[in-house]
């Protein structure tokens, strides 16, 4: 099933990201980036107090994913 908030010219990874992201690369990409800092940031906090360690694995993936949308959308900027 299509995103329906997904730009229709959109393609592969960048189908997943919403459309006003798609038309706005530079702002999103940064934004994207500073949630994956605060991800792993998060992950570093959590696993020093040896807090849910079962969690951080979700939350680094979570933040590669971020990484690379950003790239993705960095990449769109002319």
């Amino acid at each position: 099933m299509r995103n329906p908030w997904a730009d229709e010219r959109a393609t592969g990874v960048l189908a997943l990201v919403p459309g006003f992201e798609y038309r706005h690369p530079r702002a999103f990409g940064a934004t994207r980036a500073l949630i994956a800092i605060w991800l792993i940031v998060l992950t570093a906090i959590l696993l020093g107090y040896d807090q849910a360690v079962w969690l951080a694995p979700l939350l680094l993936l979570a933040a590669a994913l971020h990484l690379y949308l950003a790239n993705r959308l960095r990449q769109l900027i002319p």
